[in-house]
């Protein structure tokens, strides 16, 4: 959140240096990704508004049948998408027993969304503080016969130009 408002501060600066694809692409990749996690609960408050009115899907409902079938695929097609990635990435590491974390995965995009919720309340009562995340030494340890591959030149996620981060 704290990174996209940075970055607007000086939004002709960051159209210039990004070019208008990757100012798209930011604004998408990063502004979209605070706006899920703070829309994401609204869906389910008022799928469950809905449903307590036994309105939901129903054509004269709050927000109407064209509206809920347009959100409800793309909530599935999210959660498919994403679970299928933790699937993926739980097998290709060889950590089996977390397959069955991967369908707690709405569970977690809520909790995300509480954490959006939170980071405005910090950002608006001091928003000078900075929650730092500790983080430890990794004990992932590649599985035997497999090398680590070599590091890649950096490509800017957005611009695709050389790019080296400022850590």
């Amino acid at each position: 959140m704290q990174t996209w408002f940075v970055h607007m501060r000086q939004p002709a600066k960051l159209w210039r240096e990004l070019g208008p694809a990757g100012f798209l692409g930011f604004q998408v990749m990063v502004g979209g990704t605070v706006l899920t996690a703070l829309v994401h609960p609204w869906f389910y408050a008022l799928a469950a508004f809905d449903l307590a009115n036994n309105a939901f899907l129903a054509r004269p409902a709050l927000l109407g049948l064209p509206f809920w079938l347009i959100a409800s695929l793309s909530l599935g097609a999210g959660y498919l998408a994403s679970m299928t990635v933790g699937f993926l990435a739980v097998k290709r590491r060889g950590a089996r027993q977390l397959i069955k974390q991967v369908p707690l995965m709405p569970l977690y995009w809520l909790l995300i969304s509480g954490a959006a919720y939170r980071a405005i309340w910090q950002f608006m009562t001091d928003r000078f503080a900075w929650e730092r995340t500790e983080h430890g030494v990794s004990h992932f340890r590649p599985r035997e016969g497999r090398r680590p591959k070599p590091e890649i030149r950096r490509l800017h996620p957005l611009s695709g130009r050389r790019w080296s981060p400022a850590w």
